[in-house]
């Protein structure tokens, strides 16, 4: 059999490349294309929780992945320990449990990064505090 197979990037940024070809065989011509896209990593957002102090209060870290692959949720950085608290929930099938994240970079095992956060400092004028995560896949 005789065949052709022509390569075209479809952009610049390599998102994608378009696959043609051409094929002959027994006088019969087969033509066809594949489209096989580039993996594009998952993106994180902001979030801004409004909570009771000393009450938790769950949630989940907003995030996408363009390709719609799985992806998990990694604490980067802590808020000062001094006026709130991160605690990861962590369903173990008897229930929720609350368990402080203490170091940086814990990864979260619940579905949808799910987390608590509860103030805990006695300055009722500081109501903000604020943490960084990561999402890869």
């Amino acid at each position: 059999p005789n065949s052709t197979m022509l390569f075209r990037c479809s952009d610049a940024g390599m998102t994608s490349v378009v696959v043609g070809y051409n094929a002959t065989e027994g006088g019969v011509v087969v033509s066809g294309r594949f489209k096989f896209v580039r993996n594009q990593p998952p993106t994180a957002s902001n979030l801004t929780v409004s909570a009771v102090q000393l009450k938790p209060s769950r949630f989940l870290l907003p995030g996408s992945d363009p390709d719609g692959g799985l992806w998990q949720c990694a604490v980067a950085t802590l808020p000062p320990p001094s006026g709130s608290l991160l605690l990861q929930d962590s369903d173990d099938r008897r229930g929720i449990v609350a368990v402080p994240i203490t170091t940086a970079g814990t990864v979260l095992t619940s579905p949808g990064c799910a987390m608590f956060f509860q103030s805990v400092g006695v300055d009722w004028g500081n109501t903000y505090a604020v943490f960084q995560y990561t999402i890869t896949e």
